[in-house]
């Protein structure tokens, strides 16, 4: 399959994926221990009423920007077709 919008490199040698190992390993490693912190917190009860707040007014800015048109759109595409159980 011919790669999409990208040549080859001159020598025919494929480019690294990973292009910088050492930076992706300590992004990697923060977006972890972030994750990880995120998760001790919502065990604190106190914590969690702060978290609450937070996604409380994103929920209020997803509603507020809705669009009508792009709304049904979604809900028809996300239309699952019912299974009968015999």
């Amino acid at each position: 399959m011919p790669s999409l919008g990208r040549r080859p490199a001159a020598d025919g040698r494929e480019r690294a994926l990973l292009a910088a190992p050492g930076r992706d390993i300590t992004v990697t490693a923060v977006v972890v221990l972030l994750t990880a912190a995120v998760f001790a917190a919502v065990a604190n009860h106190r914590a969690l009423a702060h978290i609450q707040r937070i996604d409380d007014v994103w929920l209020r800015l997803m509603i507020s920007s809705r669009s009508a048109p792009l709304t049904a759109i979604a809900m028809v595409t996300n239309a699952t077709p019912t299974i009968s159980q015999p």
